[in-house]
Protein backbone atom coordinates (compact mmCIF):
# COMPACT_ATOMS: atom_id res chain seq x y z
CA UNK A 1 0.00 0.00 0.00
CA UNK A 2 2.83 2.37 0.85
CA UNK A 3 4.50 1.64 -2.50
CA UNK A 4 1.26 2.53 -4.31
CA UNK A 5 1.12 5.89 -2.56
CA UNK A 6 4.69 6.64 -3.58
CA UNK A 7 3.95 5.84 -7.24
CA UNK A 8 0.98 8.24 -7.21
CA UNK A 9 3.13 10.97 -5.68
CA UNK A 10 5.69 10.58 -8.47
CA UNK A 11 2.95 10.74 -11.10
CA UNK A 12 1.50 13.97 -9.63
CA UNK A 13 4.90 15.65 -9.76
CA UNK A 14 4.58 15.95 -13.56
CA UNK A 15 8.10 14.74 -13.97
CA UNK A 16 9.33 18.13 -15.17
CA UNK A 17 12.84 16.72 -15.23
CA UNK A 18 15.00 17.20 -18.32
CA UNK A 19 17.16 14.17 -17.55
CA UNK A 20 16.40 12.20 -20.71
CA UNK A 21 18.59 10.49 -23.22
CA UNK A 22 17.91 13.30 -25.75
CA UNK A 23 20.95 15.45 -26.63
CA UNK A 24 19.96 19.07 -25.91
CA UNK A 25 22.31 20.54 -28.49
CA UNK A 26 20.56 18.49 -31.17
CA UNK A 27 17.16 19.85 -30.09
CA UNK A 28 17.89 23.59 -30.07
CA UNK A 29 20.12 26.18 -31.70
CA UNK A 30 21.93 26.86 -28.44
CA UNK A 31 25.06 26.33 -26.42
CA UNK A 32 24.84 24.07 -23.38
CA UNK A 33 26.93 25.11 -20.39
CA UNK A 34 27.38 23.21 -17.13
CA UNK A 35 28.82 23.77 -13.68
CA UNK A 36 27.77 24.96 -10.22
CA UNK A 37 27.71 28.75 -10.63
CA UNK A 38 23.99 29.04 -11.40
CA UNK A 39 22.04 27.91 -8.34
CA UNK A 40 18.87 30.02 -8.52
CA UNK A 41 16.78 31.97 -11.03
CA UNK A 42 18.03 35.53 -11.62
CA UNK A 43 21.73 34.67 -11.47
CA UNK A 44 23.75 36.91 -13.82
CA UNK A 45 26.97 34.87 -13.98
CA UNK A 46 28.47 33.41 -16.01
CA UNK A 47 27.99 36.22 -18.55
CA UNK A 48 28.51 36.32 -22.30
CA UNK A 49 25.83 33.78 -23.15
CA UNK A 50 23.45 34.18 -26.07
CA UNK A 51 19.68 34.26 -25.66
CA UNK A 52 18.47 30.68 -25.46
CA UNK A 53 21.72 29.18 -24.19
CA UNK A 54 21.20 26.48 -21.56
CA UNK A 55 23.04 26.00 -18.22
CA UNK A 56 22.91 22.69 -16.34
CA UNK A 57 23.80 22.75 -12.61
CA UNK A 58 25.85 19.58 -12.21
CA UNK A 59 25.07 19.30 -8.47
CA UNK A 60 21.27 19.51 -8.70
CA UNK A 61 20.58 18.69 -12.35
CA UNK A 62 18.47 21.86 -12.66
CA UNK A 63 18.39 23.41 -16.14
CA UNK A 64 18.37 27.20 -16.65
CA UNK A 65 18.23 29.31 -19.87
CA UNK A 66 19.72 32.76 -20.63
CA UNK A 67 16.96 35.30 -21.35
CA UNK A 68 19.41 38.08 -22.24
CA UNK A 69 19.80 39.48 -18.71
CA UNK A 70 19.98 36.50 -16.34
CA UNK A 71 19.71 32.76 -16.04
CA UNK A 72 16.08 31.67 -15.52
CA UNK A 73 14.33 28.36 -15.03
CA UNK A 74 13.26 26.55 -18.15
CA UNK A 75 9.52 26.11 -18.74
CA UNK A 76 7.83 22.83 -17.78
CA UNK A 77 8.34 20.02 -20.23
CA UNK A 78 4.99 18.96 -21.67
CA UNK A 79 6.16 15.47 -22.62
CA UNK A 80 3.67 12.73 -21.87
CA UNK A 81 4.42 9.48 -20.07
CA UNK A 82 3.85 6.64 -22.51
CA UNK A 83 4.55 3.62 -20.26
CA UNK A 84 5.74 3.11 -16.69
CA UNK A 85 6.77 -0.07 -14.92
CA UNK A 86 8.05 -1.10 -11.51
CA UNK A 87 10.55 -3.88 -10.86
CA UNK A 88 9.93 -5.21 -7.30
CA UNK A 89 13.23 -7.12 -7.37
CA UNK A 90 15.45 -4.05 -7.55
CA UNK A 91 12.77 -1.44 -6.67
CA UNK A 92 13.35 0.41 -9.96
CA UNK A 93 10.59 2.62 -11.39
CA UNK A 94 10.99 3.08 -15.18
CA UNK A 95 9.08 5.80 -17.05
CA UNK A 96 9.00 5.81 -20.87
CA UNK A 97 8.42 9.33 -22.25
CA UNK A 98 7.25 10.46 -25.65
CA UNK A 99 9.96 10.91 -28.29
CA UNK A 100 11.78 7.88 -26.85
CA UNK A 101 13.02 9.41 -23.62
CA UNK A 102 13.20 7.32 -20.44
CA UNK A 103 13.57 8.01 -16.75
CA UNK A 104 14.63 5.54 -14.05
CA UNK A 105 14.10 6.08 -10.32
CA UNK A 106 15.56 3.86 -7.60
CA UNK A 107 12.92 3.46 -4.85
CA UNK A 108 14.96 1.12 -2.66
CA UNK A 109 15.24 3.68 0.11
CA UNK A 110 11.44 3.95 0.25
CA UNK A 111 10.70 0.23 0.41
CA UNK A 112 9.81 -1.65 3.58
CA UNK A 113 7.70 -0.86 6.63
CA UNK A 114 9.36 2.32 7.72
CA UNK A 115 8.16 4.56 10.57
CA UNK A 116 6.73 8.06 10.22
CA UNK A 117 8.52 10.01 12.92
CA UNK A 118 7.26 13.48 11.99
CA UNK A 119 4.90 15.13 14.49
CA UNK A 120 2.61 16.22 11.63
CA UNK A 121 1.46 14.72 8.32
CA UNK A 122 0.66 17.29 5.61
CA UNK A 123 -1.44 16.32 2.59
CA UNK A 124 -0.39 18.05 -0.64
CA UNK A 125 -2.93 19.52 -3.04
CA UNK A 126 -6.24 21.22 -2.40
CA UNK A 127 -9.03 20.21 -0.02
CA UNK A 128 -10.11 17.52 -2.47
CA UNK A 129 -6.78 15.68 -2.39
CA UNK A 130 -7.26 11.94 -1.94
CA UNK A 131 -5.27 9.45 0.10
CA UNK A 132 -5.49 5.71 -0.02
CA UNK A 133 -6.57 3.73 3.03
CA UNK A 134 -3.60 2.87 5.19
CA UNK A 135 -3.15 1.30 8.61
CA UNK A 136 -1.35 3.48 11.14
CA UNK A 137 0.07 2.28 14.43
CA UNK A 138 0.12 4.52 17.51
CA UNK A 139 3.23 4.28 19.63
CA UNK A 140 3.10 2.94 23.19
CA UNK A 141 2.00 5.60 25.73
CA UNK A 142 1.47 8.08 22.85
CA UNK A 143 -2.15 8.90 23.79
CA UNK A 144 -1.93 11.09 26.89
CA UNK A 145 -4.81 12.41 28.98
CA UNK A 146 -4.76 15.74 27.14
CA UNK A 147 -5.39 13.89 23.85
CA UNK A 148 -8.64 12.34 25.14
CA UNK A 149 -11.87 14.25 24.55
CA UNK A 150 -14.41 14.48 27.35
CA UNK A 151 -16.47 11.27 27.59
CA UNK A 152 -14.10 9.58 25.11
CA UNK A 153 -13.50 6.53 27.31
CA UNK A 154 -16.65 4.42 27.36
CA UNK A 155 -17.18 1.25 29.41
CA UNK A 156 -16.40 -0.88 26.34
CA UNK A 157 -12.94 0.75 26.18
CA UNK A 158 -12.03 -0.40 29.72
CA UNK A 159 -10.36 -3.80 29.98
CA UNK A 160 -12.39 -5.93 32.39
CA UNK A 161 -10.75 -6.97 35.61
CA UNK A 162 -12.90 -10.09 35.88
CA UNK A 163 -16.21 -11.05 37.45
CA UNK A 164 -17.52 -9.01 40.43
CA UNK A 165 -14.58 -6.60 40.45
CA UNK A 166 -14.51 -2.91 41.38
CA UNK A 167 -11.99 -0.38 40.02
CA UNK A 168 -10.36 1.58 42.86
CA UNK A 169 -7.11 3.29 43.77
CA UNK A 170 -5.04 1.62 46.46
CA UNK A 171 -3.14 3.21 49.36
CA UNK A 172 -0.39 4.40 47.00
CA UNK A 173 -2.78 5.83 44.40
CA UNK A 174 -2.35 2.95 41.94
CA UNK A 175 -5.51 2.09 39.98
CA UNK A 176 -6.39 -1.55 40.57
CA UNK A 177 -9.27 -4.02 40.37
CA UNK A 178 -10.44 -5.47 43.71
CA UNK A 179 -13.10 -8.02 44.52
CA UNK A 180 -16.39 -6.38 45.46
CA UNK A 181 -16.53 -8.50 48.61
CA UNK A 182 -13.59 -6.49 49.88
CA UNK A 183 -15.87 -3.48 50.23
CA UNK A 184 -17.36 -4.98 53.37
CA UNK A 185 -14.11 -4.07 55.10
CA UNK A 186 -13.89 -0.67 53.38
CA UNK A 187 -17.26 0.48 54.75
CA UNK A 188 -17.79 0.01 58.50
CA UNK A 189 -21.37 -1.24 57.85
CA UNK A 190 -22.55 0.88 60.78
CA UNK A 191 -22.38 4.52 59.76
CA UNK A 192 -21.92 3.53 56.08
CA UNK A 193 -23.51 0.38 54.75
CA UNK A 194 -23.51 -1.31 51.33
CA UNK A 195 -20.93 -2.78 48.98
CA UNK A 196 -20.49 0.15 46.63
CA UNK A 197 -22.16 -1.53 43.66
CA UNK A 198 -25.18 -0.59 41.56
CA UNK A 199 -27.28 -3.20 43.31
CA UNK A 200 -25.99 -2.36 46.79
CA UNK A 201 -24.59 1.20 46.80
CA UNK A 202 -22.93 2.83 49.78
CA UNK A 203 -25.44 4.59 52.03
CA UNK A 204 -25.02 6.82 55.08
CA UNK A 205 -27.27 5.46 57.80
CA UNK A 206 -29.80 7.69 59.55
CA UNK A 207 -28.50 9.32 62.74
CA UNK A 208 -24.95 8.12 61.97
CA UNK A 209 -23.44 11.60 61.60
CA UNK A 210 -22.70 12.45 65.22
CA UNK A 211 -20.82 15.45 66.60
CA UNK A 212 -17.45 13.68 66.37
CA UNK A 213 -17.93 13.26 62.61
CA UNK A 214 -18.38 17.00 62.00
CA UNK A 215 -15.35 19.18 61.46
CA UNK A 216 -15.24 22.61 63.07
CA UNK A 217 -17.27 24.96 60.92
CA UNK A 218 -18.71 22.10 58.84
CA UNK A 219 -22.33 23.12 59.46
CA UNK A 220 -22.81 26.23 57.33
CA UNK A 221 -25.89 28.43 56.98
CA UNK A 222 -27.17 26.50 53.96
CA UNK A 223 -27.06 23.24 55.96
CA UNK A 224 -29.51 24.60 58.57
CA UNK A 225 -33.20 24.12 57.89
CA UNK A 226 -35.64 26.97 58.42
CA UNK A 227 -36.48 27.42 62.14
CA UNK A 228 -33.86 24.77 63.01
CA UNK A 229 -32.14 26.89 65.69
CA UNK A 230 -34.50 26.89 68.67
CA UNK A 231 -34.05 28.65 72.00
CA UNK A 232 -32.66 25.44 73.50
CA UNK A 233 -29.86 25.46 70.89
CA UNK A 234 -28.70 28.95 71.87
CA UNK A 235 -26.00 29.12 74.53
CA UNK A 236 -26.28 31.75 77.26
CA UNK A 237 -25.17 35.14 75.95
CA UNK A 238 -25.07 33.77 72.39
CA UNK A 239 -27.24 36.53 70.94
CA UNK A 240 -25.26 39.76 70.91
CA UNK A 241 -26.50 43.16 69.79
CA UNK A 242 -24.89 42.68 66.36
CA UNK A 243 -27.05 39.56 65.85
CA UNK A 244 -30.31 41.53 66.22
CA UNK A 245 -31.68 43.09 63.04
CA UNK A 246 -32.08 46.81 63.60
CA UNK A 247 -35.59 48.25 63.55
CA UNK A 248 -34.30 51.67 62.47
CA UNK A 249 -33.27 54.86 64.25
CA UNK A 250 -34.55 55.58 67.77
CA UNK A 251 -36.52 52.32 68.04
CA UNK A 252 -37.09 50.20 71.15
CA UNK A 253 -37.70 46.44 71.11
CA UNK A 254 -40.77 45.51 73.16
CA UNK A 255 -43.58 42.97 73.31
CA UNK A 256 -47.05 44.24 72.48
CA UNK A 257 -50.35 43.47 74.18
CA UNK A 258 -50.46 39.95 72.73
CA UNK A 259 -46.81 39.15 73.43
CA UNK A 260 -45.40 39.72 69.91
CA UNK A 261 -41.89 41.17 69.83
CA UNK A 262 -41.96 44.46 67.91
CA UNK A 263 -39.96 47.62 67.42
CA UNK A 264 -41.63 50.87 68.58
CA UNK A 265 -40.48 54.46 68.42
CA UNK A 266 -38.86 55.58 71.64
CA UNK A 267 -41.15 58.63 71.76
CA UNK A 268 -44.10 56.31 72.44
CA UNK A 269 -42.60 55.40 75.81
CA UNK A 270 -44.06 58.57 77.32
CA UNK A 271 -47.39 56.80 77.09
CA UNK A 272 -46.02 53.36 78.04
CA UNK A 273 -44.57 54.56 81.36
CA UNK A 274 -47.10 56.32 83.64
CA UNK A 275 -44.40 58.85 84.62
CA UNK A 276 -45.69 58.58 88.23
CA UNK A 277 -44.62 55.24 89.64
CA UNK A 278 -42.25 54.73 86.66
CA UNK A 279 -40.56 57.67 84.99
CA UNK A 280 -38.16 57.99 82.02
CA UNK A 281 -38.32 57.01 78.32
CA UNK A 282 -36.26 53.81 78.45
CA UNK A 283 -33.08 55.10 76.82
CA UNK A 284 -29.51 55.19 78.04
CA UNK A 285 -29.79 58.91 78.66
CA UNK A 286 -33.21 58.67 80.36
CA UNK A 287 -33.79 55.10 81.56
CA UNK A 288 -36.97 53.88 83.22
CA UNK A 289 -36.90 54.39 87.00
CA UNK A 290 -39.28 53.28 89.78
CA UNK A 291 -40.06 56.32 91.89
CA UNK A 292 -39.57 56.24 95.67
CA UNK A 293 -42.67 55.15 97.63
CA UNK A 294 -44.44 54.25 94.37
CA UNK A 295 -44.69 50.51 95.20
CA UNK A 296 -47.84 50.46 97.31
CA UNK A 297 -49.73 47.43 98.70
CA UNK A 298 -51.81 47.13 95.56
CA UNK A 299 -48.64 46.63 93.50
CA UNK A 300 -47.51 43.64 95.59
CA UNK A 301 -48.71 40.18 94.66
CA UNK A 302 -49.63 37.75 97.43
CA UNK A 303 -46.44 36.24 98.84
CA UNK A 304 -44.28 38.72 96.93
CA UNK A 305 -42.47 39.87 100.12
CA UNK A 306 -40.22 36.97 101.10
CA UNK A 307 -37.91 36.64 104.10
CA UNK A 308 -34.93 37.89 102.12
CA UNK A 309 -36.85 41.05 101.24
CA UNK A 310 -37.30 41.96 104.97
CA UNK A 311 -34.55 44.01 106.52
CA UNK A 312 -33.24 43.09 109.98
CA UNK A 313 -35.52 44.45 112.77
CA UNK A 314 -37.96 45.60 110.09
CA UNK A 315 -40.94 43.81 111.71
CA UNK A 316 -41.89 45.90 114.74
CA UNK A 317 -44.75 45.25 117.21
CA UNK A 318 -46.94 47.53 115.19
CA UNK A 319 -46.41 45.32 112.16
CA UNK A 320 -47.64 42.21 114.03
CA UNK A 321 -51.33 41.48 113.87
CA UNK A 322 -53.12 40.29 116.99
CA UNK A 323 -52.46 36.59 117.61
CA UNK A 324 -49.85 36.62 114.85
CA UNK A 325 -47.16 35.08 117.05
CA UNK A 326 -48.11 31.46 117.75
CA UNK A 327 -46.24 28.89 119.86
CA UNK A 328 -44.78 27.32 116.70
CA UNK A 329 -43.34 30.69 115.77
CA UNK A 330 -41.31 30.87 119.03
CA UNK A 331 -38.02 28.98 119.20
CA UNK A 332 -37.62 27.21 122.52
CA UNK A 333 -35.49 29.15 124.96
CA UNK A 334 -35.43 32.30 122.87
CA UNK A 335 -38.08 34.39 124.78
CA UNK A 336 -36.26 35.95 127.72
CA UNK A 337 -37.80 38.10 130.51
CA UNK A 338 -36.41 41.21 128.87
CA UNK A 339 -38.32 40.31 125.70
CA UNK A 340 -41.68 40.49 127.61
CA UNK A 341 -43.24 43.90 128.00
CA UNK A 342 -44.09 44.63 131.70
CA UNK A 343 -47.75 44.73 132.67
CA UNK A 344 -47.01 46.86 135.73
CA UNK A 345 -46.03 46.21 139.35
CA UNK A 346 -47.13 42.97 141.00
CA UNK A 347 -48.74 41.58 137.80
CA UNK A 348 -48.96 37.93 136.71
CA UNK A 349 -49.22 36.86 133.02
CA UNK A 350 -52.14 34.42 132.67
CA UNK A 351 -54.76 33.42 130.10
CA UNK A 352 -58.34 34.37 130.88
CA UNK A 353 -61.52 32.26 130.69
Amino acid sequence: MKKGILIIIFLISGFALAQTTVNLEDQCNCEVLSGTLVTAPGTTTPTGADVGDVYVNTNTGTIYFWDGDSWELTSTDSQQIQVFSFNPVNNQLTLTLENGGTFNADLSSLAGDGNITSTTIDVGGDINALLGDVTLEIGDDAVTNSKLADNAVQIENILSGGIDKVLVTDATGLVAWVDKSGFATIADQITITGAGTVGDPFKVEDLSIVTAKLDDGAVTTIKLGDDAVTNAKLADNAVQTENILSGGNDQVLVTDAVGTVVWVDKSSFDAIADQVTITGVGTIGDPFKVEDLSIVTAKLDDGAVTTIKLDDDAVTNAKLADNAVQTENILNGTILTEDISSGGNDQVLVTDA
